[in-house]
């Protein structure tokens, strides 16, 4: 039993296998609300594997084993599977190999750093990922209520946890959260040579914060930061109104492997 299994179990999504019409902030309300719509109600399933991911099901004999870990824009809700910036990169790079690779994403709507490495942990001996393709919201965070682990969105919640614990926007509290996950982390990622590429949604919230102060992942590539939130690129917005639509994602896609294509390609080769 490891640290995670003991102290922060992840029981991982409820749903598995199974297929929704709408998902997360996309609801048929949202949808109604952001009009003219680019897509219609019946464009977009969202397809949920046995493990309850948003991608094929997990096969331990893969040769090529690429993972992507992030939050709902990693998941790609408000999305057709093959619009996100994850599905185009994992399709383009099966191209240049010549093959199909497996598309394995553990993007979790709604939640931060400290589910998704502890997410990772609970499937990294599965999947012994060659590279991983990670986008972080720092900004979000986790408490415990008194009966389970909950993620609190700083600018958002709408429960007393911030009120009675000021603590967690602290910009010492984030530093030191942050650097505890990246860290730990880093350790797994270590452990099968693994390669990261990442980025994080910093600034919305907590703009003192300054990854280069953090100590983890000295020998792996830096954050990207290949993309700026270019207007031009926003809009349409994808069918809930709220998440980056299709064009964002093409752009972020292009981005990521104009600039690290063939390091993807090395990893998994």
């Amino acid at each position: 039993m490891n640290f995670f299994d003991s102290e922060f179990s992840f029981k991982g999504p409820t749903v598995k296998s199974k297929s929704f019409q709408w998902m997360s902030t996309d609801v048929s309300e949202n949808y109604h609300a952001y009009q003219p719509n680019p897509y219609t109600v019946d464009d977009i399933s969202y397809d949920y594997n046995s493990d309850g991911f948003r991608c094929d099901d997990f096969d331990t004999a893969a040769e090529q084993r690429m993972v992507f870990i992030g939050c709902s824009f990693v998941e790609g809700i408000g999305l057709p599977l093959h619009e996100t910036f994850c599905h185009r990169i994992n399709s383009s790079i099966g191209q240049k190999l010549g093959k199909k690779i497996p598309y394995w994403n553990l993007g979790l709507s709604g939640n931060g750093l400290d589910a998704m490495v502890r997410c990772y942990s609970k499937f990294r001996e599965m999947l012994k990922p060659q590279i991983v393709i990670a986008l972080f919201p720092v900004f979000r965070l986790e408490h415990h209520d008194g009966k389970q682990w909950r993620s609190v969105v700083p600018n958002a919640d709408r429960h007393d946890i911030l009120k009675n614990n000021p603590y967690l926007t602290t910009h010492q509290y984030i530093r030191y959260n942050t650097q505890k996950n990246l860290e730990m982390l880093s350790l797994m990622l270590d452990k099968h040579g693994t390669v990261l590429l990442w980025d994080a949604w910093d600034k919305i919230v907590f703009p003192l914060i300054d990854f280069s102060e953090l100590q983890g992942f000295d020998n792996r590539i830096n954050q990207w930061k290949v993309l700026q939130q270019d207007k031009d690129l926003l809009e349409p917005m994808a069918r809930d109104g709220k998440h980056y639509g299709r064009k964002f994602h093409a752009a972020y896609a292009d981005a990521i492997l104009d600039r690290y294509q063939d390091l993807i390609i090395r990893s998994l080769v």
